[in-house]
């Protein structure tokens, strides 16, 4: 796993160019797409993963999944951030 991508939420370096050939080997369109948007500006790519990770655990509810587990390394606020996301689902 790439270091910017263990450390992206909350990071305030962004992306550089070793980290998006990474990306491109082995992340999702949509993950990349929002990498390319959003990853010089550290503010956005936080708001941006969130809702992509919350968009992904709706997902996840939607088609049965009942119970889901948060890996964001040692980074409470973000999990919160997710889960206030997910207060009514």
């Amino acid at each position: 796993m790439c270091r910017w991508l263990r450390n992206h939420a909350g990071d305030e370096q962004g992306a550089d160019q070793e980290d998006r050939v990474a990306f491109r080997q082995y992340g999702s369109a949509a993950f990349l797409a929002i990498v390319d948007r959003f990853g010089d500006n550290p503010a956005a790519m936080r708001q941006a993963g969130i809702a992509y990770a919350t968009d992904q655990i709706i997902d996840l509810i939607a088609n049965g999944v009942n119970h889901v587990h948060i890996y964001t390394m040692n980074k409470p606020d973000v999990a919160g951030e997710i889960l206030d996301n997910l207060s009514e689902i």
